[in-house]
């Protein structure tokens, strides 16, 4: 049966991951193809918790990579297979005050080799729920950039001197 309320549930869905797009930089140029939907490479920490239909199961939960995005999805690349499953996801951008969740149905498992697998996400709606946040937030702070993070090689900082 189609539903009114549904269909506004993956549009907001679809502002929110584009809105991700947005924030953020590709990692390469944007490679043509066949596909009905354009796809969006990115690569972001992701938390991926396992959703039981009313809330998410956080002993299952673990932290991926994103692969790209599109308007209705993502790939995710994780260190074990997924099958078909409702999931929940979470994503921490650099200056946003809290984490973002979505909910999402894997479509699709590949092999990649080497240990790791390609999951594609089907998102079905973004997460609002006061109890989903506070079963997530705290697994969702490993996302978070820290601020001692630099690109300077160990042992150095700005301003040093070093001898000659």
């Amino acid at each position: 049966m189609f539903s009114f309320n549904r269909n506004k549930e993956r549009l907001q869905a679809s502002h929110a991951l584009m809105r991700i797009v947005d924030l953020t930089t590709p990692n390469l140029a944007t490679v043509e193809s066949d596909r009905a939907a354009r796809r969006h490479n990115r690569s972001l920490p992701v938390l991926v918790a396992p959703w039981d239909g009313q809330h998410a199961v956080t002993d299952g939960a673990t932290v991926a990579i994103t692969k790209d995005f599109s308007d209705n999805g993502l790939s995710i690349i994780l260190a074990a297979p997924c099958g078909p499953t409702a999931v929940a996801l979470g994503y921490w951008l650099p200056g946003d005050a809290s984490p973002r969740f979505f909910l999402g149905e894997t479509r699709q498992s590949v092999e990649l080799g080497g240990g790791f697998w390609q999951v594609g996400v089907r998102v079905h709606e973004a997460l609002t729920c006061a109890r989903t946040f506070n079963l997530l937030e705290p697994l969702a702070e490993q996302l978070r950039t820290s601020p001692a993070c630099s690109a300077e090689p160990a042992g150095t900082h700005s301003g040093s001197s070093h001898p000659a």
